[in-house]
């Protein structure tokens, strides 16, 4: 199942408000179509077959509301009967559409949280010179179900350590999350690694001493650079000092040089 965009979201939770609210109507039942219709080929299904019966009682039954309670309803004239069965049918639709719009809605919540405590544990480690990596691979864990195309667009980064005490990644997480790839050895002075990342547009305000924050997809996350006289010069531009903005898709390949002087 892929991964709610905020609008429906939002759609989805205005739905479920009206789903439970203790009475129903003709209108309330279309304000629900058109919120959830095309969100889950389970949900379209029932909303079909509901929408069949609400024909029906269009034309049996006086007035908006139905109720949710037809087994007290009488039936006492054939014309009651009729009612009853198509009310009784529409309630066991009802019911339906509230438990897979219920499903669809806990999936994702369940997958939005756990996206979100794996980019915590990724921030854990944004630290350092290795931050400004860490940083970037955090907005990608965080939005990790809406990057499937990224695999093939990833962008190389290679990492050079000048004059720098050995860098150390300080990773831990376990996510599968496709066009992003960090170097799990320690990068020596003069050495080099490379690190895989998706193509994202990330604001670099490096203006604050010792600081540099980072803002991407939504998030903005701060880290220190852990000491004074480093540098960080990504395509031969310089980070630190100023506000700057990168994206990782203009190219294939970029370099970040971490100058210690």
């Amino acid at each position: 199942m892929e991964k709610l965009t905020q609008v429906q979201r939002e759609k989805i939770d205005a739905a479920w408000r009206l789903l439970t609210e203790e009475t129903t109507s003709f209108g309330k039942f279309e304000k629900v179509r058109t919120l959830v219709k095309g969100l889950n080929p389970r949900v379209d299904k029932t909303l079909a077959e509901a929408g069949k019966i609400i024909s029906k009682l269009k034309k049996i039954q006086k007035g908006e509301v139905i109720t949710l309670a037809a087994e007290n309803l009488g039936e006492d004239t054939p014309q009651k009967k009729k009612r009853k069965k198509a009310l009784l049918l529409f309630l066991a639709r009802w019911k339906t559409l509230k438990a897979e719009v219920k499903r669809v809605k806990e999936i994702h919540q369940a997958h939005n949280k756990s996206n979100l405590e794996t980019a915590a544990q990724v921030a854990h480690g944004a630290k350092g010179p290795w931050g400004l990596i860490t940083a970037v691979a955090v907005g990608a864990v965080a939005v990790g179900g809406i990057l499937a195309y990224l695999n093939s667009a990833a962008a190389a980064v290679i990492i050079k350590n000048d004059g720098c005490a050995p860098i150390t990644p300080v990773i831990n997480y376990k996510v599968s999350i496709p066009g992003l790839s960090l170097p799990t050895e320690t990068i020596g002075d003069g050495g080099q690694g490379e690190a895989k990342l998706p193509p994202l547009s990330v604001m670099v305000d490096g203006s604050q001493r010792n600081l540099i924050i980072l803002s991407t997809l939504g998030l903005t996350m701060n880290y220190e650079l852990g000491g004074e006289g480093i540098d960080l010069i990504f395509d031969g531009e310089p980070l630190v000092g100023r506000q700057t903005r990168i994206d990782l898709g203009d190219a294939k390949t970029h370099e970040l040089i971490i100058h210690c002087s």
